[in-house]
């Protein structure tokens, strides 16, 4: 399968699941770019250690999937072509090569989108997800044997099921 046909599967099994309203023009995009951002940042934070779900992975492993589980669900939302995506500089400094995706998704992307300047926004978005998988070359990991374990563990979650989700405290976003 390639990126742009995990795209549009990842997306379908999360329209299926009822994370996009019926009329997909109204999910929120900055919303959906700050997620991606929120997991880069817990890529940092959470480090080598042990992932919480996926405990046989290192955590900055899954985080780094779980960003591009949330690139591939956006991008097949709006048909961005990821395989047109051409990495960033990734030098082997957690900081600095997870701050490079989050530039692209939170500084270029999100100014893309805001601006209508659909061409920024699709370029920044495939670029940043590239990137996901320059950084898994340098950390030796592989990204989609994680995004495989990942998605196959979240469609089996309570907490991701409609029913749960639409009640009192269930997760939204």
């Amino acid at each position: 399968m390639n990126h742009n046909e995990l795209r549009d599967h990842t997306h379908q099994v999360n329209v299926d699941a009822g994370w996009w309203p019926e009329d997909r023009a109204t999910r929120n995009r900055p919303e959906m770019l700050c997620l991606i951002g929120s997991e880069l940042i817990e890529a940092h934070t959470d480090g080598m250690q042990p992932d919480g779900h996926l405990p046989q992975y290192p955590a900055f492993h899954v985080e780094i999937a779980d960003a591009a589980i949330r690139i591939l669900d956006m991008a097949g939302g709006d048909k961005i072509d990821l395989d047109a995506g051409e990495p960033t500089a990734v030098v082997g400094q957690p900081v600095f090569d997870l701050m490079s995706v989050l530039t692209l998704i939170v500084g270029h992307a999100l100014e893309g989108f805001r601006k209508t300047n659909l061409p920024v926004y699709h370029r920044s978005v495939a670029d940043a997800y590239a990137t996901l998988f320059r950084i898994a070359e340098v950390y030796e990991f592989d990204l989609m044997e994680v995004i495989n374990a990942k998605m196959a563990y979240n469609a089996q979650r309570a907490d991701h099921k409609l029913e749960n989700r639409m009640k009192e405290g269930g997760k939204k976003l």
